[in-house]
């Protein structure tokens, strides 16, 4: 077996006899890894579904969770085992094609990602400052840039780990935004669809906020509006998704990369769903948009 290290508390966790002191020190990537998740991008394709269907998208939110999860989980173990990312293992193991494809897409969903994720920042820092937004761009890229090269590991999910705590303002917004709570909750537990454009492309929008900063920059030259860029993001991400999660499914299923620890029945069951649910709704947007 390798070291242990990172699986070791610090040596002052030990000393602590009070497990919610343990518990918060030694939490970290986990946190921090699902509060990424809700990034400028997310944000705003949700506040675009409010405001465009209501609470007719609530229901995504329970109906996909455990979708969501179990994705999360094998991704996680495909990193616990090989010790490395997707691309990695699917260099090893499989055709350079596929190698090949998965760079390129994650490459496009990451940059145009990135770009929209910038923009959004830059135009909140505009409305607070004055300060025009390309100015805040390159301001906010070049030092995200400089502290991911340049920090360690541990100072930088250290502090990550206390902002995470400013995701706690959403629940604060939840409640003063004064929601019909009753409507609320039977749209988060009876589903509704809609056959057309707009409901088709907020809902691949809604799936793909769960899935290279110098071009993310250069995009932003372009000054389209943030808000469209955000939720154009979460469309690509989604129509990009299914051949990811394809790649994905093949990695964790296969024994002779992941050994004893390929995915059991339920993982495989949630995460083929997953997938076939993606390439679905990736489906219906293109025959709703013609």
């Amino acid at each position: 077996m390798g070291p242990t290290v990172m699986l070791a508390p610090h040596e002052n966790d030990r000393h602590s006899h009070n497990p919610l002191v343990r518990y918060f020190k030694l939490l970290g990537p986990g946190l921090v890894t699902g509060a990424s998740d809700d990034d400028p991008s997310g944000i705003t394709t949700y506040s675009v579904a409010g405001a465009s269907l209501g609470y007719g998208m609530l229901w995504t939110a329970i109906a996909t969770f455990p979708l969501m999860a179990a994705v999360q989980l094998i991704c996680a173990r495909i990193g616990l085992v090989t010790g490395r990312g997707l691309a990695g293992a699917v260099r090893r193991h499989y055709p350079r094609p596929f190698l090949y494809a998965a760079c390129l897409l994650l490459l496009a969903a990451n940059v145009f990602n990135i770009a929209a994720d910038l923009a959004g920042m830059a135009e909140s820092a505009r409305m607070l400052t004055g300060v025009p937004a390309l100015i805040w761009v390159l301001l906010f890229g070049v030092a995200i840039l400089i502290v991911t090269v340049y920090a360690s590991y541990g100072t930088l999910a250290r502090w990550l780990k206390w902002l995470t705590g400013v995701l706690l303002a959403y629940v604060a917004a939840a409640f003063l935004a004064k929601p019909d709570w009753r409507a609320a909750l039977a749209a988060s537990v009876l589903p509704t669809f809609r056959w057309d454009a707009l409901f088709v492309a907020t809902l691949v929008g809604v799936l793909g906020t769960t899935y290279a900063m110098l071009g993310g920059m250069l995009l932003d030259l372009v000054q389209t509006s943030p808000i469209r860029m955000l939720f154009l993001a979460a469309v690509l991400n989604g129509i990009l998704a299914p051949p990811l999660l394809v790649l994905v499914m093949l990695v964790s299923s296969n024994p002779n990369i992941m050994g004893e620890r390929t995915n059991g029945p339920w993982l495989n069951i949630l995460g083929w769903t997953a997938t076939v649910l993606m390439t679905a709704a990736a489906v219906a947007f293109f025959v709703t948009s013609l």
